[in-house]
Parts: structure tokens; C-alpha cells; sequence
């Protein structure tokens, strides 16, 4: 979808939406770009810098985020 068109559906209407955030652990996060298909509602994220996926936890661990 990073390319503007939605991988389920074709669509071309992409909304992107910078800046989220996705929590490391308890108390530091990284920053993730959405993109959103507004005609089936698919949703993609992206952590689109080198420097944040390389602070992403090892791929062993597991957090769990429902409180």
C-alpha cells in the first residue's frame, strides 16, 4: 500500500497517516505510518525509518499489549 494502491481490494483511495506510535515496551515507543484503504477499510503499518525498526524488541520477544 506503500505505493498507493491497496493490495486487497485495487483501491487507489490510500489515506496516510505519519507519526503513530508503537510501544517498545512500558515507557518508549518508535514512530509507525499507517495506510488505510478507504474503500475496504485494510489497514498497513510501517516503521519506515532504519534507526526505530533497529530499537524494535528482539524478534523472540513477546509483549503482551491488552491490559
Amino acid at each position: 500500500m506503500k505505493d498507493g494502491t491497496c493490495i486487497k481490494c485495487a483501491s487507489a483511495r490510500i489515506v496516510k497517516i505519519k507519526g503513530r506510535a508503537v510501544w517498545k515496551d512500558w515507557k518508549s515507543y518508535v514512530k509507525a505510518t499507517s495506510f488505510i484503504c478507504k474503500e475496504c477499510g485494510y489497514v498497513e503499518e510501517w516503521v519506515e525509518s532504519a534507526k526505530d525498526r533497529a530499537e524494535l524488541p528482539k524478534e523472540d520477544s513477546m509483549y503482551d499489549t491488552i491490559q
